[in-house]
């Protein structure tokens, strides 16, 4: 063993001091471009303001987040697919406090609407929204919006998994909503125990509004426990709403009744908890990169994304939506109009054909559209043929 002289041993440490401050340096700065990322990008709430469906003047009954960043693309993908998805518009291109008839909407149908953004961070954005629709019936909903905070791409759940992933989630999905309809009809059946015991004439109404809930229970029980060892398909996931949190993905179910047996439902929409440790083996490459610190791949689904591009020589905004396994709806804009024009047709294997429709339901134009990786192309059949030429992010 060499012993190390005054100097030497001086000269050492000073190696190690300044080697420890670079590295406390250099996690400091992680830190900060860490928290730049997630901070670059902010929001501010917008309300609505015009006509509600019956005519009154509607001024903070309705809300709207607005996205701002640095990467103004960015923003615009969210900004656009939120206001699409909800309103059946285009997002205003800058924010102001009031949205209304001159942006293009008259949120014929809703209520009331509020928004909460849950999560907000250099990987993902989550953005909830509690909505009142109103038609011949009102009816409270929520729903969910996923985007990667780096691009502005919509996240979609069948992306995320791969085929084991479907399966583990609709069966974990599954199971709890069987625990929860044995677990209600226990209640029931002992609740109905204890009145009929007491034979009451004051209590058959409340006997057989017992016996219906029973009823509604034992049938959802019922076709729980039959689909539970079935093979879900990946179109299954389209119908799930889902949040991504920090450490679990939250997946909903809608409830099992209809509207008319909607006040017999006391179960109603059934949710899960999954971590992602636990779903780390059913996750796809992109499911890796969005839910663990992992370089992030490319997904090529077009599907569920904000499409911006050019028919013929104007820009157009699309989004196309799966109904079916075959089926396919989807609006489009002109960004220049910012009128929403509605689609539906086919769509397998990568090609879509959509049918545009007038007033009385006849047809006055269609695409034929392919998918390539991110890029959506073809051709617009109407008076004339145009071509298409569209992008998601």
């Amino acid at each position: 063993m060499f012993a190390l002289s005054r100097s030497g041993l001086f000269s050492l440490l000073n190696i190690r001091f300044y080697r420890m401050r670079w590295i406390i340096v250099t996690s400091v700065l992680i830190s900060i471009c860490a928290q730049t990322l997630a901070q670059d990008i902010s929001y501010q709430s917008m309300q609505f303001k015009g006509k509600s469906t019956r005519g009154d003047i509607v001024t903070s009954d309705i809300a709207m987040p607005f996205f701002s960043s640095s990467k103004t693309d960015v923003a615009s993908y969210i900004n656009d697919k939120l206001f699409i998805g909800q309103l059946e518009m285009l997002a205003p291109t800058r924010w102001k406090p009031f949205f209304g008839d001159a942006d293009g909407t008259s949120v014929t149908g809703i209520e009331n609407q509020s928004f909460t953004v849950s999560r907000l961070d250099q990987k993902v954005i989550t953005v909830d929204f509690d909505t009142e629709y109103c038609g011949a019936y009102c009816e409270a909903s929520n729903y969910f919006y996923n985007f990667e905070a780096q691009s502005g791409r919509y996240i979609v759940l069948s992306e995320l998994v791969n085929k084991s992933g479907v399966q583990e989630i609709m069966r974990r999905l599954k199971a709890e909503k069987i625990r929860q309809y044995r677990e209600q009809l226990q209640q029931l059946k002992l609740k109905r125990k204890s009145l009929s015991s007491k034979r009451a004439k004051s209590q058959q109404d409340e006997i057989a509004d017992i016996e219906d809930r029973i009823a509604l229970n034992t049938q959802c029980l019922n076709d729980s426990q039959a689909s539970l060892n079935s093979t879900a398909s990946v179109e299954a996931l389209t119908y799930l709403r889902y949040k991504l949190l920090d450490q679990e993905l939250m997946i909903f179910s809608s409830r099992c009744s209809n509207h008319a047996s909607r006040a017999l439902d006391d179960v109603g929409e059934v949710s899960v908890n999954i971590s992602y440790d636990s779903l780390r083996p059913h996750l796809s490459k992109y499911g890796q990169a969005i839910l663990f610190e992992e370089k992030l791949t490319q997904e090529n689904t077009v599907i569920s994304q904000v499409l911006r591009g050019k028919l013929g020589n104007n820009a157009i905004t699309m989004v196309i939506q799966a109904d079916t396994k075959d089926t396919v709806s989807a609006i489009y804009f002109y960004d220049k109009y910012r009128k929403a024009i509605s689609l539906f047709g086919s769509g397998q294997n990568g090609m879509f054909e959509l049918i545009e429709r007038n007033e009385d339901g006849q047809e006055q134009a269609k695409f034929q559209l392919k998918t390539s990786g991110t890029n959506v192309y073809g051709y617009w059949l109407g008076k004339s043929k145009l071509k298409v030429d569209l992008r998601s992010p």
